[in-house]
């Protein structure tokens, strides 16, 4: 990426001009020479570690590009060789001698909170770096010319300082919702999803079963999401495989008709080297050095299922007419009118040559969503997953904010702390989706073939890590799509779902070290207590009168304290009637 660097001590041929209105920033760039300018990157803010104030013990979070990245470190810790989905497995480009992460990083330290980050993201993405002596906002121009005496505005930013996460959060959002509106749906979407239980080996078949058992038991599970696995290449939406007897129009309409919604899932920037449309149309494709289209396993990795992948242009007038034939025909024939859309990310991405040249990644990304959008209509639920976050801002109605869930008891507990620093996200800048439920074990394609991951749950170890998933689930406030074979579920299983499934929509708020979480409803509050160490732990809540545990329905009235001893890797949800 070439191009000038700019930052707040440039001299000559540019001036940063800064302004600041009601806590957040602004920069431009002014071009003073009398030639066109191409500028690579931007500092607008640096500060040495040492005017923050924070010891090495500080607890630090930085966000990631995408959903399946972030950090959270002690200060003492940060070094560029953290590893992180950003750097080892997206290959986005780092600066030697910083970690990077993206949007914004948030230092907590006793009873003191400090927040930098990005409140805009409409064309330059925001990256942060920081190491032992310096932090840096950092927003990447990508090569962008400013043509002589003219100027560059760039993405706005801001520096809260509190004494309570929760808050510094709410005022960080306010920035973020005025410059991004959130695009608002009638409800939050609640289903079943396919991935969890059959993968791409999906049948229809699968499809009705779980959807009679649905209709029977679960009603509240409205939408029927079809991941992966009807069509024949990733990129060819609208051709479907030999093992579905039906058309996949008709089978949604089948589902529309049985009462419920079908959800249909897209990757819509990526194609496999095998599909039609790459053979097709390769000039709609990102282009490498050599002018062919660039393969993902040359800048990032081959993509996980059906590799290896191509980045789609959405630049190029004919991409975006495929785009939108593909959600038009799926929104107005099929009946959709719930998109996941994964692997968003590669739309995004700051690598290869695009048809217009002098687009940035988050521009492209936001071309394609905008077609997407003309296509289906603002009546339609959009899920963001694998997707670029601050670039999605105001872009969809969902975003996923963990990675994929795992039957494993360290998977469960690191998604769980995804979603906790997440929460404050949720019903403002869009709707969390914490990924699946998972409640039986089931094991997925090779896994499948071993007895070794057969009935682990009669373990109790795994009885804990339903529990903690459980309760990880109802604190996110998110949605809840059901991962599992419907007609596998037991009696409590279906006790639990249910209840989560009736819970109001509220995200949990946490304590300092994400053990502690609490909703309220008009009625009655809700405690999640987490133990993520491998030992027991005592809990002790301020309650007075009846509690109630979700899991056993065991009930206990106190009279002002309530303590509970926690397992470990284990987790508790209760119910309090609220104190008048």
């Amino acid at each position: 990426m070439k191009g000038e660097i700019v930052n707040f001590k440039s001299e000559g041929k540019f001036s940063v001009v800064s302004g600041e209105k009601k806590g957040e920033f602004f920069s431009k760039i002014v071009n003073l020479s009398e030639n066109s300018i191409a500028v690579k990157e931007a500092v607008v803010l640096e500060k040495n570690i040492s005017e923050l104030g924070f010891s090495e013990n500080a607890m630090v979070y930085c966000e990631g590009y995408q959903m399946l990245s972030s950090t959270y470190e002690k200060l003492g810790d940060i070094s560029e060789n953290l590893r992180g989905m950003d750097k080892n497995h997206y290959k986005m480009p780092q600066t030697e001698g910083f970690f990077t992460g993206y949007n914004y990083i948030c230092f907590s330290e006793n009873n003191r909170v400090l927040l930098l980050g990005a409140t805009s993201c409409r064309s330059y993405s925001t990256e942060i770096r920081v190491n032992r002596e310096k932090l840096q906002l950092v927003q990447i121009i990508e090569g962008r010319k400013i043509p002589a005496s003219s100027f560059l505005e760039l993405e706005s930013y801001t520096v809260i300082e509190g004494n309570d996460k929760n808050c510094v959060m709410e005022k960080f959002a306010s920035f973020l919702i005025k410059n991004h509106p959130a695009i608002p749906y009638k409800e939050v979407p609640d289903g079943w999803c396919s991935r969890y239980c059959y993968g791409p080996h999906i049948t229809q078949n699968d499809i009705m079963k779980n959807m009679a058992v649905a209709g029977k038991k679960y009603p509240a599970l409205k939408y029927i999401q079809i991941d992966d696995g009807y069509q024949p290449h990733m990129g060819d939406w609208l051709l479907q495989t030999k093992k579905f007897p039906q058309k996949m129009e008709d089978i949604c309409l089948q589902i529309r008709e049985s009462g419920f919604e079908p959800a249909m899932w897209v990757a819509p920037f990526i194609a496999s080297q095998k599909s039609e449309l790459l053979k097709n149309h390769s000039d709609w494709f990102v282009k490498d050095r050599n002018g062919k289209p660039l393969c993902t396993s040359e800048v990032t990795f081959k993509g996980w299922r059906d590799a290896p992948w191509y980045f789609l242009d959405p630049t190029h007038p004919e991409a975006i007419e495929y785009l939108k034939n593909v959600f038009t025909v799926m929104k107005k024939q099929w009946k959709v009118n719930y998109f996941k859309l994964d692997a968003n990310v590669w739309g995004a991405l700051p690598f290869g040559v695009r048809l217009k040249k002098d687009v940035t990644s988050v521009e492209a990304y936001r071309m394609g969503m905008e077609a997407i959008w003309e296509a289906c209509g603002h009546d339609t639920y959009l899920l963001g997953c694998n997707a670029p976050l601050w670039p999605s801002l105001g872009a969809v109605n969902g975003m996923r904010v963990t990675a994929d869930i795992d039957r494993n008891t360290e998977t469960v507990k690191s998604l769980a702390s995804q979603c906790f620093h997440r929460n404050w996200m949720h019903n403002r800048l869009w709707i969390n989706d914490p990924d699946c439920l998972v409640q039986e074990d089931i094991a997925v394609g090779l896994r499948a073939k071993f007895p070794i991951f057969q009935n682990v749950k009669m373990n109790p170890k795994h009885a804990a890590m339903y529990r903690y998933e459980a309760a990880f689930i109802r604190a996110s406030g998110g949605m809840v799509l059901s991962g599992d074979k419907l007609f596998s579920l037991s009696s409590y299983d279906d006790k639990i779902i249910g209840k989560i499934l009736s819970a109001p929509r509220t995200a949990a708020k946490f304590n300092k070290d994400f053990s502690v979480g609490v909703t309220d409803t008009e009625t009655s509050r809700e405690y999640f207590l987490f133990n993520s160490s491998d030992k027991p732990k005592t809990f002790t809540l301020s309650v007075t009168g009846k509690i109630v545990n979700q899991f056993t329905d065991e009930v206990v009235t106190t009279d002002g304290k309530y303590s509970v001893i926690v397992e470990a890797d284990d987790a508790l949800w209760l119910k309090a009637d609220k104190t008048k």
